[in-house]
């Protein structure tokens, strides 16, 4: 295993934005993403250390491909990590690993890939958090009020900054995640935060899109 990220040493510390409220999180979602024709079940554990500044997201994705009347399963794992200003995302598919400058998501959360879980990394803006006065009563999630914030085509419920659901509203919806078990102030074990060895560093080709690079390797799990 490589190095703890508990600690975050070597990255920049930054003031903690009024929207992290919690120290320790620890956060699991159940989902699915149709992506070209195919389906993703998507299951993910979340771990959040000192006010966000480090998050760790591990992401078990499963497809199921039919060829003729066979069935084909296969599934794969993201390891998502946030080291104050880094991103960090290993992927099992190909054993690559792909790091980037966290500012690089926040203009998109969702165009590193749509299998990751990048729109639980990046920063919201403050302003994405402002209460919207149209009279509807919050929609709930685990018990939590949460506020809805529609943007680039998807729509959040965000609990105290946290996003607890994303989802593509109307027909031909192509993404639901929801948050399934929320466990708040609680003690998260170093060990959640070690980057896993042996994995290939690649070099993003970012496009005229800051934040975006061509991740198409990700959507393919018989490429190999």
């Amino acid at each position: 295993m490589g190095f703890s990220l508990i600690s975050c040493i070597g990255g920049s510390k930054r003031s903690i934005p009024e929207n992290r409220t919690f120290e320790n999180l620890y956060v699991e979602y159940k989902g699915r993403i149709f992506v070209d024709g195919s389906f993703f079940d998507i299951s993910r554990k979340l771990y959040i250390a000192e006010h966000g500044n480090c998050r760790a997201v591990i992401s078990q994705i499963g497809q199921v491909s039919e060829m003729g009347s066979y069935k084909l399963s296969a599934t794969r794992t993201l390891y998502e990590f946030r080291q104050n200003d880094s991103v960090f995302s290993f992927d099992s598919l190909d054993s690559t690993l792909i790091v980037l400058a966290a500012s690089d998501l926040n203009s998109d959360c969702n165009q590193t890939s749509p299998l990751s879980a990048s729109w639980l990394l990046c920063d919201w803006p403050e302003d994405d958090f402002q209460p919207k006065s149209d009279g509807s009563e919050p929609k709930i999630i685990l018990g939590k009020p949460c506020t809805t914030l529609n943007k680039n085509g998807r729509q959040y419920l965000i609990y105290e900054g946290l996003p607890l659901s994303v989802t593509s509203p109307g027909s031909g919806a192509n993404r639901f995640e929801e948050s399934v078990r929320l466990v708040a102030d609680t003690v998260i074990e170093s060990a959640n935060f070690e980057m896993p060895a042996g994995f290939r560093r690649l070099i993003p080709l970012l496009s005229e899109n800051a934040g975006t690079f061509d991740t198409n390797s990700l959507l393919n799990f018989n490429n190999q």
